[in-house]
């Protein structure tokens, strides 16, 4: 399960998601994690290469708070509240996702 997992990513790991899997109601998020250009952080699936791609269905859940200060361009966007996110890479630098499906609606 993504969300219980507590690791410390450093330049050059790699992390892998197995294809024909579905993580429901989970999230992947990342904060102040950083790959380098030599050496990114890379998410990535891995299995039966005719299997369907890994996919992270959030279903509501990955709440986060986000700010950005001022409204934006449009009036549907949400500049300031809690809002949900598959992935989220905050403060995050050279990190790469590869072959990762992902949906934030009931499956």
């Amino acid at each position: 399960m993504l969300e219980e997992k507590n690791i410390t990513l450093q330049a050059g790991d790699k992390v892998y998601l197995e294809r024909g899997s579905i993580f429901n109601n989970e999230f992947l998020h990342l904060q102040g994690v950083k790959g380098t250009q030599e050496a990114p952080i890379v998410i990535d699936a891995y299995g039966d290469s005719s299997a369907a791609l890994p996919v992270i269905n959030t279903n509501g859940q990955g709440i986060w708070y986000q700010d950005y200060g001022t409204t934006l361009d449009n009036a549907q966007h949400v500049y300031r509240g809690y809002v949900s996110s598959s992935i989220l890479l905050y403060d995050c630098e050279y990190i790469e996702l590869n072959n990762i499906a992902m949906t934030n609606r009931n499956l």
